[in-house]
């Protein structure tokens, strides 16, 4: 992956979820590549944003809090559960698309991070709100077959063991594989055979495994409280929370165009 000194002009025009795929590495990886170089771009990203993610991460206990001891919002929350659940997958798929796909690219023109409207600007956006509309689905479909298989209720064990099977299989194997390989085929101007070739375990550790480590720190927590919600709230919560962690991306990229360096 390219150095992120290099990707001022480029950064701008990222989303959230691409710029993911950079920022977390310093320099393109050697083909044999250690744990410890494996782990390093991950700890330099922790370093530079844990207090932003141990924040949205307090957010998320306090919704959790919330819903239990305020009668109140846990009404509101039930609202939300209810329209996802009328919804289905259409609404898995529309609610995806805005929070991860549009809210960002709006954040950035509201706080100037790009204000450019031209046809590559409006192609990303389109890009993204499919991109993430689609990944509604699947993680929606996750969430079913998880509950399926666990079961709904909320016990220590049952969420120890959804969190496992979310961060562990479904993110690596799936989730993330799924990401990664839809940000290559837009690099090589979706050109599947270019695309394919690119892929190998090299392309995988380089674009998943190297970023398992900063997701895994704002996940596991996050997940942890989403299984705690009824099943009816899971997808809701988990497209905030999602929503919350492009945003923190964006100010990432944000950050870093603007300096040419990683923040300290």
């Amino acid at each position: 992956m390219d150095s992120i000194a290099s990707q001022s002009a480029e950064n701008e025009e990222e989303t959230a979820a691409a710029f993911a795929a950079r920022f977390a590495s310093e320099a393109p990886l050697p083909p044999r590549i250690g744990l410890a170089a494996l782990a390093l771009p991950g700890l330099r990203s922790l370093k530079r944003n844990w207090p932003a993610i141990v924040a949205l991460q307090a957010v998320g206990l306090g919704v959790v809090v919330a819903y239990y001891s305020a009668e109140p919002f846990r009404a509101f929350c039930n609202v939300l559960a209810d329209w996802k659940t009328r919804g289905g997958f259409l609404a898995a798929a529309l609610l995806m698309a805005t929070v991860s796909g549009l809210v960002p690219e709006i954040a950035k023109y509201v706080f100037g991070i790009d204000r450019t409207l031209g046809r590559k600007r409006w192609r990303h956006v389109a890009f993204n709100c499919l991109l993430y509309g689609v990944l509604g689905v699947l993680v929606d479909a996750y969430y079913r077959v998880a509950m399926y298989v666990v079961g709904d209720e909320v016990t220590l064990a049952k969420v120890a063991i959804k969190v496992a099977a979310d961060q562990f299989l479904y993110t690596p194997l799936l989730g993330m594989g799924v990401l990664a390989l839809a940000y290559t085929w837009r690099e090589y101007r979706y050109n599947l055979q270019r695309t394919f070739a690119a892929l190998g375990p090299h392309w995988y550790v380089t674009r998943v495994v190297i970023l398992l480590l900063p997701c895994w720190a704002y996940w596991i927590p996050m997940t942890s409280l989403m299984y705690s919600l009824p099943s009816s709230l899971v997808f809701v919560f988990g497209a905030a929370a999602s929503a919350a962690a492009s945003l923190l991306l964006t100010s990432i990229a944000n950050e870093s165009a603007t300096t040419g360096k990683p923040s300290a």
